[in-house]
């Protein structure tokens, strides 16, 4: 749903799929949304050689997911994700991880049943590099990463720019 201070592009989304509607909840507020049924099958595969799920110091995970609407459903779409992550011992106390994930979602149609007319290219993938540190302190798990932005989107009068956070840190999310 969307309010009226959304963005102009969530508004246009809402507004072109499914079926939209507007709710008043007062106080002056006003809420665009959309409704619609959409029939998913989703596959997946994982391989995880990891020497424990917490904390893995060697060892390798691997998964692979696959989702797509059925025909008939209100807006028609199919995913791919793939991710791999490797964990290298250097020491008795330190351990490098190798952290990689690749997507993709195709829309097929519109709340109409229109063809999308949809041209990934190259220049379309975003990467980056980090380096991040985990400790696990008295009071729970610290996580600290930073990460560079190697092709990072600016937007335009359509799409969003890619929101960069070079620094984070959490505590106590072990997962």
């Amino acid at each position: 749903a969307t309010s009226q201070n959304s963005t102009q592009q969530a508004i246009d989304w809402v507004s072109g799929n499914g079926n939209t509607f507007v709710e008043d909840i007062g106080g002056g507020f006003t809420f665009l949304g959309s409704e619609y049924d959409t029939f998913e099958l989703l596959a997946g595969w994982s391989y995880d050689s990891r020497n424990r799920a917490l904390f893995a110091n060697r060892g390798t995970r691997q998964q692979l997911y696959f989702s797509v609407a059925v025909p008939g459903s209100d807006v028609e779409f199919y995913t791919a994700r793939y991710s791999f992550t490797k964990y290298f011992p250097i020491t008795n106390k330190w351990v490098v991880r190798f952290n990689s994930e690749i997507g993709i979602e195709v829309q097929f149609t519109d709340k109409l049943g229109s063809p999308l007319e949809y041209k990934p290219e190259f220049d379309d993938l975003r990467g980056s590099v980090g380096i991040g540190v985990e400790w696990l302190a008295p009071l729970g798990l610290f996580r600290f990463s930073y990460a560079y932005p190697l092709n990072a989107y600016d937007g335009n009068d359509r799409y969003y720019g890619d929101e960069l956070e070079r620094f984070q840190f959490s505590i106590g999310q072990a997962f």
